[in-house]
Formats: structure tokens, sequence, C-alpha cells
């Protein structure tokens, strides 16, 4: 799994992460997106390829989980929460979803942040 891939998968993750919010907020989520990390030292706002310069480990060590969800709109852009596992790194067979979406797991928030 090299990084264009990786990223292409996490790009797949966010639009079906805003796919479920739409459906269940009642709204349309639309680009643009920003990601907002939580651990690794943080990052809000970043860019998908700032955020996938974080998230990729190497071509043969990935996050166990990564939880990703619309959590917040700012300044008219989609927020995603991105939080890695705090798990040790695994290769990509013993990610989350190894068969289609590797570490990627969407989650839905019950409702969106002030921010």
């Amino acid at each position: 799994m090299d990084r264009s891939e990786f990223e292409r998968r996490f790009v797949q993750c966010l639009e079906r992460a805003a796919l479920d919010a739409s459906s269940h907020f009642g709204r349309p989520f639309k680009q643009p997106y920003v990601v907002d990390i939580q651990g690794l030292g943080g990052g809000i706002g970043l860019s998908i390829v700032a955020a996938t310069d974080r998230l990729f480990l190497s071509q043969d060590q990935f996050f166990l989980v990564i939880d990703v969800g619309v959590w917040a709109i700012r300044d008219g852009a989609v927020a995603f929460f991105v939080r890695p596992s705090g798990h040790p790194p695994v290769s990509w067979d013993r990610t989350w979803d190894p068969e289609a979406n590797g570490p990627f797991k969407v989650i839905v928030f019950e409702k969106l942040q002030d921010i």
C-alpha cells in the first residue's frame, strides 16, 4: 500500500462519512473539506494532503483504526474529526477492514460541534 493509494482510500472514507452525515442530518455535506486530527500532536483545518502526511506511516505499517466523521462546518468547509487509534502500528491485513477500507472507520456524530 503506497501513499497515493492510502490517500485515495482516505478520500473515499471522507466522502462516505459526508454521505452518512447527510443521511443523518438531512442536509448535504459537500467539498471543500478540512481535516481536524485528534492525537498525533493535533492539527485543525488541515488539507487532505497534509492530513495524509500525518496519517500515512509507511508502506507496511498503519494505524489499526482511524475514526473519521463530519463534526462541524467551519468557514464554509466541512470539518472532519479524524482520530487514529493509540494501538501499535500493524500491517494492512490487520487493520480495521483490510478488504476494503483498511484502518478507516466512519463514525456519525449525534450533533455538529459549534466551533
